[in-house]
């Protein structure tokens, strides 16, 4: 065992002795210990590769593995917004036009709205049509007006629905939040990389000027996504969902978008926060980078679960034919 293995051993021990002796239980000593064997794996393989899974011609079954996770996390989206009486909706959301699209689009979409047809998912694929205009988007994400556009095609498709309600959630053990940013946000973010924009987060974390009264008297439409739903580098009124909620009033339009997250996290989000929100509706946005990005050693980075991802003999096997 090197130095940091045995380091990290010894802090372990102290931290399960810890939670021993304050009566935690052991559910917090299995997140301490998933927590450390994911940052063990996580430090083994620090790359998180891209497009090079499609780009080696022997990575066939490795894709197509990656293709099942992301099927699987789909599908356990589907049951539980199911269970809930929930309206599940995919958009296939991104910038790119259909003749300028990234490997991962060109091989993911036609996964993504097979296996939503599978599932008996309804789909909306906005990638099919989107104009080439560059006035809509900057080093892949949105402008104002970029913004604007989504919003104008995602209002058409959610006025079909203006009369649907789901049950109610019990909500006897509720989460300390709906989203997984952090409560009462409210600031400039300036990180350096694009202009500065202003981020609210209410209470329930958010992105979205106001908190949600505990009896719903408006329709409640959930987004989940990533960046391209977050909207980083646009004021909260600018974004995708602040420009919708503009021109829906009559409904609360709730983001849940956070970067790097996938279908997993999207699907875990849903089950573990979202649903006590009482959604009507759920619009989850995705597109071929989410397929890609069910890569073990990207989990490992940025899962918003704590479980380990150990590597399959094909992620491994791809791993060390790309970086060593």
């Amino acid at each position: 065992m090197n130095r940091i293995g045995a380091f990290c051993f010894l802090v372990l021990l102290a931290a399960m002795q810890f939670c021993s002796s304050c009566n935690y239980g052991n559910n917090s000593i299995d997140k301490i210990t998933n927590r450390m064997g994911r940052d063990a794996i996580a430090e083994q393989y620090p790359k998180v590769p891209g497009e090079e899974i499609l780009l080696q011609g022997t990575s066939r079954t490795l894709y197509a593995e990656l293709k099942g996770y992301y099927t699987t996390a789909l599908s356990a989206l589907k049951n539980s917004t199911a269970k809930d009486g929930v309206k599940l909706i995919v958009v296939v959301l991104t910038p790119e036009a259909p003749k300028a699209r990234s490997a991962a689009n060109i091989y993911g979409i036609s996964h993504i709205t097979a296996a939503a047809a599978m599932l008996g998912i309804e789909y909306l694929d906005l990638s099919a049509d989107m104009p080439a205009d560059p006035a809509l988007s900057i080093s892949g994400r949105w402008t104002k007006e970029g913004a604007a556009y989504i919003a104008g095609r995602l209002d058409t498709l959610l006025r079909n629905y203006d009369d649907y309600e789901a049950a109610t959630i019990n909500k006897e053990k509720l989460p300390a939040t709906f989203g997984d940013l952090e409560p009462g946000t409210n600031e400039t973010v300036n990180d350096g990389e694009g202009p500065a924009y202003k981020l609210t987060v209410n209470k329930h974390g958010l992105r979205m000027g106001y908190g949600l009264a505990a009896n719903k008297t408006k329709q409640r439409i959930l987004f989940l996504g990533d960046e391209l739903v977050y909207c980083p580098y646009l004021d909260d009124g600018q974004t995708i969902t602040g420009q919708l909620q503009q021109r829906i009033p009559g409904k609360e339009i709730l983001n849940a978008g956070n970067s790097n997250y996938t279908m997993d996290d999207y699907t875990s989000l849903y089950r573990d926060k979202g649903r006590y929100a009482n959604p009507d509706i759920v619009v989850v946005c995705t597109n071929g980078g989410d397929i890609l990005e069910h890569y073990f050693s990207q989990r490992n980075h940025f899962s918003r679960t704590v479980l380990p991802y150990k590597p399959s003999a094909a992620e491994q096997q791809f791993y060390h034919k790309t970086f060593d």
